[in-house]
């Protein structure tokens, strides 16, 4: 016999981490897919057979997925407390498997909306609930590393998605996502709920055997005195907010409560206001105009591919730096490259010669995508479940998703409006300063959560 093969804690909780994140490559897939995809569908070599779609079809195909996006947080946000984080997150994924069935018979545009719709739907359940699903399992000093997987596995799926896009028939992409989301379902079913969430439902053995299984404990008589001070703790934890079944202005009257609140609201608009969400989807046209040098989905799909690689290095710099270092030199760093590429854009569009230079557009496209996407679009969810009091902070990350989901959809859906009434460069300076602002705010306002408990961010916030 064989004696049985121990698992450390560490290790399981990055296996979930893994099984639970293939739902977000296809995430990336679908942000990805529609950057080269979309001129191919609105010209004469089209692959659907009722033939082109018109460019305003192509743009409400794009912004549905935002607006779509709405409804996904709102029920599995919800849905999140009364079924559990981890059936939540299995349930939200059925309208993505259905979405890349749909485009696997697609023929004309109103087929490729109802997919793109399902797909925000699916996505949006995902990002509302993978970083609570996430968090809850990831011992303290765990945390960040948990959380990154979440930028880590979009990425990659968005690189996916640029190539399928520009290379391969979209039945193709389709069919990859469809393997992918198989694995998902096979994978993910087998780890247990978060601790937290069953002891919110007074299933405490059921927790105990959870948090045990997370922190790499076979059997009782093994665990340590950390683990049972650590399961007490969270316990006592769960219990004082769930004194009072029903939430009411007494939850919001702490000042760390309301400070927490206002820090999230101001990454959260900074973040729909990075341009990143926008820029994914009109990227190759974005690099064309500004010059570079390989060509528009050439350069997205160099910068996608160079933004995965960079992934694997702020997985390591989120634990060592910290959540507020690396905000502020995301922010401050996205504002200077989307400053580089809107002068990029005005030199071109005026025809001064930029062929010895065309070299930028690329790196300073890839440069802010690396340094946007593991800052001003991953942290703020690592941070707000870090921060926020557990008893509100399903309905207030609901908030931030919907509002989130409401200017995404109207920045995406007038960006190339914008583009023709003010000029090309205009969108991405205005993406800039919204990036200069958000530096300076949370220079003033954003503490350092990194390795602290929640009693101790309190005391930081107050």
């Amino acid at each position: 016999m064989f004696p049985p093969i121990e698992l450390s804690g560490r290790f399981l909780q990055n296996c979930a981490a893994i099984a639970i994140n293939l739902a977000q490559i296809v995430t990336g897939i679908t942000l990805g897919w529609s950057s080269p995809i979309f001129p191919l569908l609105i010209s004469e070599d089209t692959p659907l057979a009722d033939g082109p779609i018109s460019v305003d079809e192509a743009s409400r195909i794009t912004a549905i997925f935002y607006l779509s996006g709405c409804v996904g947080s709102l029920v599995f946000g919800r849905l999140a407390d009364y079924v559990g984080r981890k059936w939540a997150i299995i349930l939200g994924v059925i309208p993505q498997i259905c979405a890349y069935v749909i485009i696997l018979v697609a023929t004309n545009g109103t087929h490729l909306l109802i997919s793109r719709a399902l797909s925000g739907v699916s996505s949006n359940a995902q990002f509302s609930v993978i970083p609570m699903f996430l968090s809850e399992i990831a011992e303290t000093k765990n945390r960040g590393r948990i959380g990154s997987y979440n930028g880590l596995t979009v990425t990659l799926g968005i690189a996916v998605g640029y190539a399928m896009g520009a290379y391969f028939h979209m039945r193709v992409g389709a069919i990859v996502s469809l393997v992918i989301l198989g694995f998902f379902m096979a994978t993910s079913i087998f780890f247990p709920e978060t601790p937290q969430y069953l002891l919110m439902k007074k299933r405490d053995t059921a927790a105990f055997n959870s948090l045990m299984f997370y922190r790499g404990f076979r059997r009782k008589e093994d665990i340590s005195d950390e683990f049972q001070k650590e399961y007490d703790q969270l316990k006592q934890s769960i219990n004082n907010v769930m004194q009072r079944a029903s939430l009411s202005c007494k939850d919001f009257q702490l000042r760390s409560t309301r400070k927490a609140i206002l820090i999230c609201f101001v990454m959260n608009v900074g973040r729909n206001f990075s341009g990143l969400f926008q820029l994914e989807n009109f990227a190759g046209i974005v690099l064309d105009r500004a010059g570079a040098g390989i060509g528009g989905n050439e350069s997205a799909l160099a910068s996608a591919a160079f933004v995965h690689v960079l992934s694997y290095v702020s997985m390591y710099l989120i634990e060592k730096v910290g959540r507020r270092w690396l905000m502020l030199v995301s922010s401050l760093g996205s504002a200077i490259f989307l400053a580089i590429l809107s002068i990029m854009i005005m030199l071109n569009d005026s025809e001064v010669d930029i062929s010895a230079v065309n070299w930028i557009p690329t790196l300073a496209y890839a440069g802010y995508s690396a340094i946007a996407i593991y800052g001003i679009i991953v942290v703020p969810v690592i941070i707000a479940t870090e921060i926020l009091p557990i008893k509100i902070r399903s309905l207030i990350l609901l908030i931030l998703l919907i509002m989130s989901n409401l200017l995404t959809t109207v920045s995406v859906n007038w960006f190339m409006a914008i583009a023709d009434f003010l000029g090309f460069h205009s969108n991405i300076w205005i993406f800039s300063g919204s990036c200069f602002i958000e530096f300076v705010v949370l220079y003033f306002l954003l503490p350092e959560t990194k390795g602290k408990t929640y009693d101790e961010i309190v005391k930081l916030l107050n």
